[in-house]
């Protein structure tokens, strides 16, 4: 906590309790950038379905390895080239 009681740094999502209600993902691209051997933003929510692009402006071989709990993960790696595009097709 922070000053006067509000959060910082902190992300909620709702696990449970939404009975049979489900929203569309975001069709607003996620973008996670390399930069100083550092990823930015260092977190970030992203649904199900939501398109996210791995940028990497460091002159390093960088390794993208999701590992969510329930998803298809890889390892890719990324040696300061093209963006690359993901999409996850289930949650984790």
């Amino acid at each position: 906590m922070v000053d006067e009681g509000h959060l910082a740094n902190v992300l909620v999502y709702v696990k449970d309790g939404l009975a049979n209600r489900s929203f569309d993902p975001p069709q607003q691209r996620v973008t996670i950038k390399q930069e100083g051997c550092r990823y930015v933003p260092h977190v970030v929510a992203v649904m199900t379905g939501q398109p996210v692009r791995f940028e990497d402006a460091d002159q390093t071989l960088h390794n993208i390895h999701p590992m969510p709990s329930r998803t298809a993960s890889g390892t890719v790696a990324d040696a300061n080239s093209q963006p690359l595009d993901k999409t996850s097709a289930r949650p984790s």
